[in-house]
């Protein structure tokens, strides 16, 4: 009578196994290597348990957290910028504006670079955003100018009655 030899059953670590694959850039193959698997049963394994998609979404989580680490620091990066440019100009105009001989020269360069760390977003505001201001501003301007003509009151930014 032949005998019928007995599988060994091995206990293969297959949580372990699908955190390393999980977290790394090792292979299918590389692992059951070194874990002493047959590459087969942990392919069928990883396959039935969607590892590749898990694996591609975990990635994908990792590379956006490391996106979202850079643009902070790029953010206070220039946060930290903008106080040196706006510090060392508020220096410059103070000692210009103390020195008996005010040359020229000094304030229309001053002025240029003030104008381009403006433009910059440097102060915390555009360009553009500056021009809209001015523009409503002129027209709060004209409005009570021609309601004191007219004494009529009106009220911006506000309910209420409109008055005559």
């Amino acid at each position: 009578m032949a005998e019928r030899r007995k599988k060994k059953k091995i206990i293969i670590p297959y949580e372990q196994i699908e955190s390393d694959y999980l977290s790394s850039n090792i292979t299918l193959r590389e692992l059951a290597r070194s874990y002493g698997v047959p590459y087969g049963t942990l392919y069928d394994h990883a396959r039935a348990g969607k590892w590749d998609e898990r694996r591609q979404k975990a990635h994908k989580k990792r590379v956006e957290k490391r996106i979202k680490e850079e643009e902070k620091k790029q953010d206070r990066s220039w946060e930290s910028l903008q106080d040196t440019i706006r510090n060392a100009l508020v220096d410059q105009w103070i000692r210009l504006l103390a020195d008996d001989k005010m040359h020229l020269s000094a304030v229309a360069s001053l002025t240029k670079a003030t104008k381009d760390a403006r433009e910059m977003g440097v102060f915390g505001i555009t360009i553009d955003e500056i021009k809209k201001q001015t523009e409503v501003n002129k027209l709060k301007q004209e409005i009570e100018n021609s309601d004191t003509a007219n004494n009529t009151e009106i009220i911006i930014n506000g309910g209420g009655d409109y008055g005559v």
